[in-house]
């Protein structure tokens, strides 16, 4: 599985970290995990392996820790909708984790060289750590910066073992990027970049903009191996997406209405008017799973289902004989669209 990190458009997603006294194997030539300039950023593979587990390697939950969280200018709290990314700009690897309100922590690591193959292995190898744990509580160092430590972390998979699944060598390592943590330093938005170690933004430029006095973002750093993540606000990043929807939207909208246009291109433009309202729909779907409690989502999904059976029964009663039709797919957009509106109460 290739993560990669959501600038580059791909979800990362919700997973969870760790940390062990093994070291982590170094991938081969093929994978490069050193900083670069990001014209350097090469192409994932074009076929990545299936995750060793059917939850995607999100490990067992993980005890929180007895203290709750500073509560102030910084919290745990305050990272719900934050997901973080530790990576070079190059290669196929990338960290991705996330923390909770109570300082419980879960990520993945992955490194894929599709290149090196051998008997049983036809498939290439893929470096991977799912894993999880937790922190002590944040303390302050200054206005924009706050360290803690990790108080437990677990893997998934023991590492310096490996194991062949589906034509792939996976070789299970340490969640590169916390491994020898001792503090990990939080950098919040604002922070003076002239004042960030220079190892910590030279892990993170592709995330700073040209000149940038000051991170936009929350930054974590692991101050003993010089290893900077940056993050996304995936639940803020979602609303400019929203708006952007909304904004096709009346395009699509206004070609409905256009009488000069043909029937297959009315049709063409109510195809895409549902189609991206669909996908908004799918994406904020997405985002809802990650921070909503196991309860809410499981009452959730009940009142999902039953709005996707009455708008496919409405889109169906606009359909002739099975043949697509612009009443059906213009029904099935207005009710998409209010469902997103709908479902939108639920982002912080």
């Amino acid at each position: 599985m290739n993560i990669k990190k959501i600038l580059c458009f791909t979800t990362a997603i919700a997973l969870t970290c760790s940390l062990t006294a093994c070291e982590t194997p170094s991938p081969s030539a093929g994978s490069d995990r050193q900083k670069t300039d990001i014209a350097d950023t090469a192409k994932p593979p074009a076929e990545t392996p299936a995750a060793p587990s059917s939850e995607e390697a999100v490990p067992p939950e993980t005890e929180a820790p007895q203290t709750e969280p500073e509560t102030g200018e910084f919290s745990y709290a305050q990272l719900k909708t934050v997901s973080f990314s530790f990576l070079s700009g190059a290669g196929a690897w990338s960290t991705n984790m996330r923390i909770n309100a109570d300082g419980t922590f879960s990520g993945l690591y992955s490194d894929a060289d599709m290149g090196d193959t051998g008997d049983g292995y036809p498939n290439g190898v893929l470096y991977w750590c799912a894993f999880s744990g937790s922190l002590d509580t944040p303390e302050k160092v200054n206005e924009y910066t706050w360290q803690t430590r990790i108080r437990e972390i677990h893997f998934e998979n023991e590492p310096g073992t490996e194991e062949i699944l589906d034509g792939t060598l996976y070789r299970y390592s340490e969640a590169y990027g916390l491994e020898n943590a001792e503090n990990l330093l939080f950098y919040l938005p604002g922070a003076p970049t002239k004042e960030l170690p220079e190892e910590y933004l030279s892990w993170v430029f592709f995330s700073l903009e040209d000149g940038a006095e000051e991170l936009s973002f929350v930054g974590l750093y692991n101050e003993a191996m010089g290893e900077g993540f940056s993050s996304y606000d995936f639940a803020a990043n979602y609303q400019s997406d929203l708006a952007r929807t909304q904004e096709e939207s009346e395009t699509w909208k206004a070609a409905l209405s256009d009488s000069a246009l043909s029937d297959a291109e009315h049709l063409e433009a109510a195809r895409n008017l549902y189609q991206i309202w669909d996908d908004n729909l799918n994406q904020l779907w997405d985002i809802l799973k990650q921070i909503l409690t196991e309860e809410e989502m499981t009452q959730l999904l009940a009142e999902q289902r039953s709005w996707i059976a009455e708008k496919e029964e409405q889109m169906s009663a606009a359909t002739a004989e099975s043949v697509e039709s612009v009443e059906s797919f213009r029904i099935g957009a207005e009710l998409t669209e209010e469902r997103v509106y709908a479902l939108t109460k639920y982002l912080p």
